[in-house]
């Protein structure tokens, strides 16, 4: 999915393996992590490390992702950050389309963004 984040779009994406690393660090289930940004109930520290690997999941690179994080979730208010990470989330565990993309294909034809 592509999102504005801080200063310019970025396109974000939570692999399997990413996914994973997430858990293996953290000894928590992702899914029990989205139900917590659901109910209002997070950390920040989960908040910026399911941004920080969404962006390298959607092609930024690891410095670049971490100065963003650094820059736009540590030294800001977190709770839009906490949108952008359910988000996140949503997408990777339901597909959620991007509206864009889901825009192109019904105007170009599927795969046209």
């Amino acid at each position: 999915m592509k999102r504005f984040f801080g200063d310019a779009e970025y396109n974000f994406e939570l692999t399997f393996n990413l996914a994973h690393s997430f858990e293996r660090d953290n000894r928590k289930s992702l899914f029990a992590t989205m139900n917590g940004l659901i109910a209002g109930d997070w950390r920040v520290s989960d908040v910026a490390e399911i941004v920080r690997l969404g962006l390298v999941g959607g092609g930024t690179d690891e410095i670049r992702s971490h100065e963003l994080v650094e820059t736009y979730v540590r030294n800001r208010p977190v709770a839009p950050s906490a949108n952008l990470a359910l988000e996140i989330l949503e997408a990777a565990f339901f597909e959620i389309e991007d509206p864009a993309k889901a825009e192109a294909d019904r105007v170009f034809g599927k795969d046209a963004a």
